[in-house]
């Protein structure tokens, strides 16, 4: 074999290999390149909350709504995650975005299930959806943010949401980690995910909105 082959050969991996992650959503330095109309489509994974930090906060600082499922919702509570970057993001002066959270209730049957599986003890567990609680009740009474808003479900979570204006963050919950250590998908907005999950937490916005848990 010549060397001509052999760097054809080069080539033509490099680029087989570069659109195959491009599909997988590993290569973000190359989505800038993407027409606007093809993004919609393309979806990108993150290995965990940590590394998806930078991008939740670029949609932090320029989204309007932010809407949030979870179980516990510890991310957005300080006294979970006191000095998290998330946290701090959504507390500075010049941010002005509403927000919009579904916490699990006290009563939800699915919390001896999670905590089980966390081995976790079912008093600390719920303790630690009460603090959550109590911290969002003060957040919605906050004259200087006033943009909080919660409601409290009985659903079984298998998924967190974060949805913003452009893009919507999924995680997994895995039976033996919590959320935020699990792969997270980003959607942008239009895509068929985005908009099929957005709808599925506006649907159960609207459901619990007598809900007192």
């Amino acid at each position: 074999m010549d060397w001509i082959s052999i760097i054809i050969g080069i080539i033509v991996g490099l680029i087989s290999s570069t659109i195959y992650g491009l599909i997988l959503g590993q290569y973000n330095i190359w989505r800038k390149f993407i027409p606007t109309n093809l993004r919609k489509s393309i979806s990108w994974e993150f290995k965990n909350q940590k590394c998806a930090e930078k991008s939740i906060i670029k949609d932090i600082n320029r989204s309007k709504t932010m809407k949030v499922f979870t179980l516990k919702c510890s991310t957005f509570c300080d006294k979970h995650v006191k000095y998290d970057t998330i946290y701090k993001a959504l507390h500075k002066n010049d941010i002005n975005i509403k927000q919009k959270y579904l916490v699990s209730s006290i009563e939800n049957p699915y919390i001896s299930i999670r905590a089980k599986e966390l081995n976790e003890s079912l008093n600390v567990f719920k303790n630690g959806i009460r603090e959550v609680i109590e911290h969002l009740s003060d957040e919605k009474k906050n004259v200087r943010n006033g943009n909080t808003d919660y409601r409290l479900h009985n659903e079984v979570v298998r998924f967190r949401l974060i949805i913003f204006d452009e893009n919507l963050y999924l995680s997994y919950q895995s039976s033996n980690s919590v959320g935020r250590e699990s792969p997270m998908q980003r959607y942008p907005k239009g895509s068929s995910g985005y908009c099929a999950l957005e709808a599925y937490f506006d649907e159960l916005w609207d459901k619990y909105e007598v809900f007192k848990g």
